[in-house]
């Protein structure tokens, strides 16, 4: 029953392309600079500043998910839908489990397509950065899912909870940008697995939380 959720809410994922264009258009921007830079044989694509670009490009794309979050919960509480699908015949751990996993695929995807884009294009991009940046994304995925969903189980409608929290998110992008160099030099990448574990931890603790809040309407 869960998996036929999980179809259902891709489904109206896939009918709404406005929830496209945010995954599409600011890494797609950013590659197209980057294209340019290395067509002019730009020394900008060299070594701290390549990494800390594929970081950047990375976490700019995992904040997408925030529309798709916002409007599965929130948004349908604004709509007075969610009261109907909480009376139907189906448990609410599945309903809940159900709308968490058609999102989450999404910015994961996406991510790592752009790693591997860097990872073909790039020849200073090595396979050892692009774990390393594919760890730190992921870890990003799930911290900013976690905040999504808080955000979004008490907003009053999807706009809000979309607003709220990329204004949560912001710090993040300042992190990747002039955090980046000191990510991929200087920590070492136990550091880097570690912290992905630990975004991972808080991701599943709160999602039992948001659970008993999304059972409790």
């Amino acid at each position: 029953m869960m998996f036929h959720i999980v179809k259902h809410e891709m489904r109206l994922i896939f009918r709404e392309p406005r929830f496209w264009v945010p995954f599409f258009l600011p890494p797609l921007l950013l590659l197209i600079s980057l294209g340019i830079l290395l067509f002019q044989g730009s020394s900008v694509l060299l070594g701290s500043s390549l990494y800390s670009l594929a970081l950047l490009s990375g976490v700019l794309t995992v904040p997408m998910v925030i529309p798709l979050i916002a409007d599965s919960f929130a948004g349908e509480r604004e709509r007075h839908s969610l009261e109907l699908l909480l009376l139907l015949p189906v448990p609410r751990s599945q309903l809940f489990l159900g709308k968490i996993l058609a999102v989450l695929p999404f910015p994961f995807l996406f991510s790592f397509l752009i790693q591997c884009l860097f990872l073909i294009f790039f020849p200073g991009f090595s396979f050892d950065i692009f774990w390393k940046s594919l760890v730190g994304v992921a870890a990003a995925c799930f911290l900013i899912s976690a905040v999504s969903l808080m955000i979004s189980l008490s907003a009053g409608s999807a706009k809000a909870a979309t607003q709220g929290a990329f204004l949560c998110v912001i710090p993040l992008f300042f992190l990747a940008q002039w955090g980046g160099e000191y990510y991929f030099h200087s920590l070492p990448s136990l550091f880097a697995f570690g912290f992905f574990i630990v975004c991972l931890i808080f991701f599943l603790v709160y999602i039992s939380f948001a659970y008993r809040k999304f059972s409790y309407r």
